[in-house]
């Protein structure tokens, strides 16, 4: 990592995890890394639209003029570096599950995507009682036969 800010925020994020694959939703505090913020983005998990930005920073934005939230991500790179961005995009998924399948935990899991087809194929993968997708883990039932 060359960036000062991407080397803060895997930092701030080493720090919280500690020994654990990541740190709980819960304590990730938005203040502690207001520095950065401005210089990152979120990608969305949708290979057929080019894995659009849900979010990115103001100065993120400066960078190519314009707001970049909808933007398809790979459409932001030459086109002989498009199917090798796409590539990368789709390890960071399979790390994605292999983090999700490292807890000690498993009974119930969600994930949000606006590819519903790549959702129910990723969700394949992840070893789980139940999982969501598009759909919160909140009103599960406590009586469905989940475990060995």
């Amino acid at each position: 990592m060359k960036l000062a800010a991407s080397q803060e925020l895997h930092a701030y994020w080493s720090g919280l995890r500690g020994a654990r694959s990541a740190p709980e939703r819960a304590e990730i505090d938005p203040a502690a890394i207001r520095g950065v913020l401005a210089d990152t983005f979120i990608l969305e998990l949708d290979e057929s639209r080019g894995y659009p930005i849900r979010i990115a920073g103001t100065r993120t934005n400066l960078l190519f003029d314009r707001e970049l939230k909808g933007a398809a991500f790979v459409d932001l790179w030459r086109k002989p570096d498009q199917l090798e961005i796409a590539a990368v995009l789709a390890c960071v998924a399979d790390e994605a599950v292999a983090v999700a399948n490292s807890t000690a935990y498993g009974l119930s899991a969600g994930l949000i995507t606006g590819d519903n087809q790549r959702g129910f194929t990723l969700a394949q993968r992840i070893d789980s009682g139940v999982v969501h997708v598009n759909d919160q883990t909140v009103a599960d039932e406590p009586q469905l036969p989940l475990g060995a």
